[in-house]
């Protein structure tokens, strides 16, 4: 009779035992795979800020650029589909002991796959500074600035290139258009102190 009751306690403990293996199994299963969804969100968000860190940055730097230009008369606003250069005046670097302005040659540029900030000081000395490179992108698929003009019914539009004859002055504002294998974003800076183009009728633009 002993025996009998022995034998059923030792059974009533194998399906206990059985029981918590199977929650502990349950319960470790639930945590891997929230652990994995944690570090799959993670990589997500870790990719969507690289995507979008580096062109964030280009358009914050290309806005103060284009706000600081400024009219002159050898140096002119140049602007094509995929190249721009201008003069302006920038804030003197912060680790120089000087409260003033810089005046320096601009252009923003693509080569490859590579959109490219050059920074180039305008100096009346014989010894040119030679220019300053800034990778933006390094992955940008397309790169297209447009400039803004006034049809013959006052309508503002944008086309790929800006006037050298007759030369305008400064456009009134300039479009950027950057393509990435994540992104592809359009922003439109106005420049107060610039104009409208207003195209020929005799000649004829692409």
């Amino acid at each position: 009779m002993k025996t009998v009751r022995k034998s059923r306690a030792r059974g009533y403990m194998l399906v206990e035992m059985i029981t918590a293996l199977t929650l502990f199994s349950l319960a470790g299963s639930s945590l891997y795979n929230g652990y994995r969804e944690g570090v799959y969100c993670y990589q997500r968000i870790d990719l969507s800020r690289k995507s979008y860190s580096g062109p964030k940055l280009f358009f914050i730097r290309l806005e103060e650029d284009l706000r600081n230009m400024v009219v002159l008369r050898d140096f002119p606003f140049l602007g094509a589909a995929r190249e721009i250069s201008f003069p302006a005046f920038l804030p003197e670097n912060a680790d120089k002991d000087k409260n003033g302005f810089r005046l320096v040659q601009i252009r923003y540029f693509v080569e490859g796959q590579e959109l490219i900030r050059e920074e180039k000081e305008i100096t009346s000395s014989l010894m040119k500074p030679k220019p300053r490179k800034k990778i933006l992108l390094k992955d940008a698929e397309s790169v297209v600035f447009r400039f803004s003009y006034k049809d013959e019914d006052d309508e503002r539009l944008f086309k790929q290139f800006w006037l050298k004859d007759p030369y305008p002055g400064l456009p009134r504002a300039v479009q950027a258009e950057i393509k990435t294998p994540a992104l592809d974003i359009l922003k439109t800076v106005s420049i107060p102190h610039g104009v409208f183009g207003v195209i020929p009728e005799d000649e004829v633009y692409p």
